[in-house]
């Protein structure tokens, strides 16, 4: 099995998903030969929020804030000293790659985005992890703080070759930041796709009047943008036509990601800040041994990858996952019906009909019709009231479950102290969160 997760990519930004630039030919290849679902939804609008979600099958991240004032020297020297808390992966639920491991498959995840460092808990729900971060298991030029997906997909590649007469199946989980900002596509796709001369004027926030980007701007953003998605997609192939030459055991690939990026879809830049539909509906494409043909319409989340995994290969499904299998067949007797993600103040539930958006702070209630505004651009909020009624009651009963989690992190939160303060996050880590735009 093989997860790739591409940071940061916009489903809509692929030709399966009806994209008319060609950013995407070999996964629009594999995706006529395999199973696509067209309306699959994440659970976090920024990398760890999303990915802690996927691998726990929760649809409240089990992160803990811990308070910086509780750690060690040691710890917050290399910790941006105006960060209050350090966020960290608590084993709530068990995650779908330690469950897999205990029972007889051998993990190994390729990391590159810095939330992922040695000490934020990711690394220890594989058997192997390779952080391919500056400071970790990668010495970068600085011009490049993680490493390029050529170098991770040979990594990868390389792992597998050495257990090609293994008989233990295996999971890879590998991310690629490449689409991810800055904006820097090798010059042969840029050559390809950038037709526009202008400025990145990347950043995760509705920008300032002078920081707006110019017609030009965006447009250059958003061709550097597809000019990374088409160079990704040549690594994907890469990591497939290998895997395919070494293994004798059967092949299954998921392709999917994290979040998307805006361009000013509502006012804003990145990702990170909303839960906007740009940011939170995601590709997911399934393809291998075992995997039948289809195209699949019913909503799906990111937290159904797990459990599907976990029935493919014959293991079985921890009762407490938010999760359902659905890459053989979608669920009978549960139906998979809403997807939720949060965010800081924010919470948002996704189900057939609508998108709609809680903050929590200013006790407000956004509301889309998806039958009719699929890119959520028109507020019907007060035009639906009965409808914004239901939803109200919806969130506030899922505030109810997510407080249950937080108390549950909370009481965890003395030995989380105790296992931190005697490890030391590197300051390239931290230099990377803030040149991606995650440290202000």
């Amino acid at each position: 099995m093989i997860v790739v997760l591409v940071d940061a990519l916009r489903r809509d930004h692929l030709g399966l998903y009806g994209y008319d630039k060609p950013t995407s030919p070999f996964l629009d290849s594999m995706a006529s030969n395999g199973l696509v679902f067209d309306d699959a939804w994440s659970q976090g609008s920024q990398t760890i929020f999303s990915t802690a979600s996927m691998f726990s099958s929760q649809f409240f991240a089990p992160i803990a804030f811990v308070p910086t004032s509780r750690l060690s020297s040691t710890l917050t020297a290399s910790v941006d000293e105006r960060a209050e808390t350090l966020k960290v992966l608590v084993s709530v639920a068990p995650a779908f790659p330690a469950v897999l491991s205990e029972s007889g498959y051998h993990t190994a995840a390729f990391l590159n985005n810095p939330h992922h460092h040695r000490h934020s808990g990711f690394p220890d729900i594989f058997d192997e992890a390779f952080l391919l971060i500056d400071g970790e298991d990668f010495q970068s030029t600085k011009t490049l703080l993680h490493a390029d997906g050529r170098e991770m997909v040979r990594r990868a590649i390389e792992w597998l070759a050495l257990r090609e007469q293994s008989a233990q199946p295996y999971l890879i989980y590998l991310h690629l930041m490449d689409v991810h900002n800055p904006y820097r596509p090798p010059a042969e796709f840029e050559e390809r796709f950038v037709t526009t001369v202008g400025t990145d004027r990347y950043q995760n926030a509705i920008p300032a009047k002078e920081d707006m980007p110019s017609a030009a701007d965006l447009q250059f953003m958003m061709e550097s943008y597809d000019a990374e998605i088409a160079y990704v997609d040549t690594l994907i192939s890469d990591m497939h036509t290998a895997a395919e030459a070494i293994g004798s055991k059967p092949l299954v690939m998921v392709v999917t990601s994290d979040h998307g990026d805006e361009f000013l879809d509502h006012g804003g830049l990145g990702h990170g800040r909303t839960l906007e539909m740009e940011l939170l509906r995601v590709p997911l494409i399934v393809f291998g041994d075992g995997i039948t043909t289809r195209r699949e319409e019913h909503l799906v989340r990111l937290v159904d990858v797990g459990p599907s995994l976990l029935e493919m290969a014959g293991v079985t499904i921890p009762q407490d996952w938010d999760g359902k299998p659905v890459f053989r067949s979608m669920p009978k007797s549960v139906e998979v019906t809403e997807s939720i993600a949060n965010y800081r103040r924010l919470m948002s539930l996704t189900t057939v009909d609508w998108h709609s958006v809680w903050d929590r702070g200013a006790d407000t209630i956004v509301l889309y019709d998806r039958r009719d505004d699929p890119r959520g651009l028109i507020d019907v909020a007060s035009a639906s009231p009965d409808i914004v009624r239901i939803f109200r009651e919806r969130f506030s009963s899922l505030a109810r479950e997510r407080a249950v989690m937080l108390r549950s992190l909370r009481e965890s939160m003395d030995d989380l102290v105790n296992k931190l303060n005697s490890v030391q996050i590197g300051v390239e880590t931290e230099e990377q969160l803030r040149a991606l735009g995650y440290v202000d």
